[in-house]
């Protein structure tokens, strides 16, 4: 039987970037020409070319809809994105028929009588054939083996027109937080393939046939375990939570859950990051498997299954690296890049007192934090924020975790400099200083490469070929008026043609955001007036799809978009079906 839905796709879509004008981001600067990429160095923000081809299937009138046979319109389910959000170089209105930025939904949020199509969207990992993977949040967090709502998703057809497939579960992981999920044409554990999911205790392999939409479970397999015994060096003792589940933290109690995952078809291998178990302590983890990033073969490392051992086949490519979420290759080097959640509660400056280094510094502690942009006041003047590095660049696998390269955390993060502990001292000629610097607490959870030379009819114009894009979910920390500090964006950094070097280098101690960085769609918290600090959405997973959109998951929407370039459909009612 088939039931149809109607679904209105994005009227006139949002704010948007025209190709005719439209205002600048804060911070200044002015906007290279039409179709061109901003010069090296220049902090401008590009805007849309007028060159980029009109897609033929969008409508540029309203058209009659035409009564499905079998079934009765029902209403609609979807509304254009929030106009609240505000794309690159301005906030201007499309009308339909100029060249602009605008969204669509492809995973629709909740209404108050409906469910979202997909909870706690995370990730995202783009197949060849054009389905999208989504990762989620699901699953209770801690949860072991047999876990039943660790759910991943599918939406088949997700840059297609003119609408997208609709989205499904397509796998049920036998673990928690399956939020890491990525594809690899080279693995052999396939026909085509296979897709690799990360989860809170390790690393999944689903055999991947091209076409397929789900995946039953006796194909799943654990090919790499991490956090096992889950060792919490924050605690003071360290509390083992694998042995004591309903033990109680004495301490700094930030314990990261996540593991995040990206195939290296190049290496022959997967990166896996894992997170640290505290928000600022020393990991006493005997499987060396946090705060780190590895490579895993591609057919995993079964050695990692004995607990409370390293794993034998694998390399450590960072260590004390606090919460590498975001993980991304470069196509025109291969070099992978990771980014994440720096430090909480950093101390005003100056301190009150001067913590020793091992100080639990636990969220009911955290004092209240000045509203950005006003970096200068916190410890270290400003110090630690978050950041972007090429690990690939700027490191060496190890065959071990002591001899891994070291980014510092949770002493000497960032920057050389230590910050707001006494009796610390900063190893300079071995502690990574990463290429890009974002704001603190912005919390880098996704990270992509727009292609050089894409392809498709929504593709994004001269200034954005080649760009880091990344998304920034946004501080939990509030100021003094109780409104978060750091808002949610997705941003983008220009870089280099043919290398991994940002377009502006980092400023090290004298950090200068302009220019490194610019906001590709902002505006997801009210910055003034009686809804202040409110939010309506926080972006984490990016992915681009094969015609060119950025692909965009919101966890606090509760939703998935796409961002394209081009002429807009206009105010169509358009027919969805299931079967």
């Amino acid at each position: 039987m088939t039931r149809s839905i109607v679904l209105y796709l994005a009227v006139t879509a949002t704010f948007v970037a025209c190709s005719g004008g439209g205002g600048t981001p804060s911070g200044g600067g002015t906007s290279p020409a039409v179709g061109q990429s901003p010069t090296p160095g220049q902090s401008a923000k590009p805007t849309a070319p007028s060159a980029t081809p009109t897609p033929t299937s969008a409508p540029t009138a309203t058209p009659t809809a035409t009564p499905s046979p079998t079934a009765t319109p029902g209403p609609p389910t979807a509304a254009p994105l929030n106009p609240q959000l505000v794309f690159v170089n301005g906030a201007n209105n499309c009308n339909g028929t100029n060249q602009c930025f605008y969204g669509q939904y492809v995973a629709l949020p909740g209404t108050n009588t409906q469910q979202p199509q997909i909870m706690t969207p995370r990730q995202l990992a783009m197949l060849p054939n054009g389905d999208l993977i989504v990762g989620t949040g699901s699953g209770s967090p801690g949860a072991g083996t047999g876990s039943s709502s660790a759910t991943i998703y599918i939406v088949p057809s997700a840059d297609g027109d003119p609408l997208p497939g609709t989205p499904a579960a397509f796998a049920t992981i036998p673990d928690s937080l399956p939020q890491g999920v990525t594809y690899s044409a080279r693995s052999t554990l396939g026909p085509n393939g296979a897709i690799y999911v990360g989860a809170t205790h390790g690393v999944y392999a689903i055999p991947y046939t091209t076409g397929m939409k789900s995946a039953p479970s006796s194909s799943i397999t654990k090919i790499f375990q991490v956090r096992e015994p889950d060792i919490q060096s924050g605690c003071n003792p360290p509390l083992d939570v694998t042995a004591n589940p309903g033990g109680v933290c004495d301490g700094d109690e930030d314990d990261h859950e996540t593991t995040s995952v990206l195939a290296d078809d190049i290496r022959g291998v997967i990166f896996v990051s894992v997170g640290s178990s505290c928000n600022a302590c020393v990991e006493t983890d005997p499987s060396d498997t946090r705060a780190v990033v590895m490579e895993v073969p591609l057919s995993g490392d079964l050695t990692s299954m004995t607990q409370g051992q390293p794993p034998q086949n694998t390399k450590w490519i960072a260590k004390r690296y606090r919460n590498a979420l975001a993980l991304a290759q470069n196509p025109q080097t291969g070099n992978v890049w990771a980014g994440g959640a720096g430090q909480d509660c950093l101390e005003p400056s100056p301190l009150p007192t001067v913590p020793s280094p091992n100080t639990p510094m636990p969220r009911a502690s955290c004092p209240a934090q000045p509203p950005a942009p006003n970096q200068s006041v916190y410890a270290s003047n400003g110090h630690p924020y978050e950041h972007l590095d090429p690990l690939t660049v700027n490191a060496t696998p190890a065959a071990t975790y002591a001899g891994a390269p070291d980014y510092g955390w949770p002493n000497c993060e960032e920057n050389h400099a230590a910050f707001y502990r006494s009796g610390v001292t900063c190893n300079n000629s071995t502690q990574i200083l990463p290429a890009i610097e974002y704001l603190p607490y912005g919390t880098i959870i996704g990270a992509v490469f727009y292609p050089l030379h894409p392809s498709g009819v929504y593709q994004f114009g001269s200034g954005f070929k080649g760009a880091l894009f990344f998304s920034g979910h946004g501080s939990w920390h509030e100021d003094a008026n109780g409104h978060p500090v750091t808002p949610p964006e997705v941003a983008y950094a220009t870089m280099s043609e043919g290398n991994d070097l940002p377009q502006t280098s980092a400023q090290g101690n004298n950090f200068n955001s302009e220019g490194q960085w610019n906001p590709f769609v902002s505006n997801y918290q009210q910055p003034n007036g009686a809804m202040a600090g409110n939010r309506i959405g926080q972006p984490v997973g990016l992915a681009v799809g094969p015609q060119g959109s950025l692909f965009v998951a919101d966890s606090s929407m509760n939703a998935v978009y796409r961002i394209r370039f081009g002429a807009p459909p206009t105010a169509a009612a358009v027919r969805r079906r299931h079967r």
